[in-house]
């Protein structure tokens, strides 16, 4: 778990345009990890790093498929990394749903 952690510190932010490798890996990440049994206790800290990556992947329904999943719960990386981590998980999630509605709109 915490060579996964660091492998994300050393990725940065993710390029403008996610490249479409990117986005299939993360869609896979999101359908093997909605397998996982919810009493996995890295369960919940792995929807935190997916839905913040989907997130910024512009992957918005898959980000907020894993906020759903997530809930209330701020207490995780990547917002734990932030000044204040209820501010950044909560408009991270306000974006994601905003987005993921404006898609289906469309």
């Amino acid at each position: 778990m915490r060579q996964f952690h660091d492998h994300l510190q050393r990725q940065g932010k993710l390029p403008s345009a996610p490249s479409s490798r990117r986005k299939g890996l993360l869609a896979d990440v999101h359908r093997a990890l909605n397998q996982v049994p919810e009493d996995n206790p890295y369960l919940p800290v792995l929807r935190h790093l997916l839905a913040h990556r989907l997130s910024h992947a512009r992957m918005f329904d898959q980000a907020l498929d894993q906020f759903r999943r997530i809930g209330p719960w701020c207490g995780a990386t990547p917002w734990t990394s932030s000044n204040d981590p209820i501010v950044a998980f909560d408009t991270e999630r306000a974006n994601a749903s905003r987005r993921a509605r404006a898609r289906t709109a469309a």
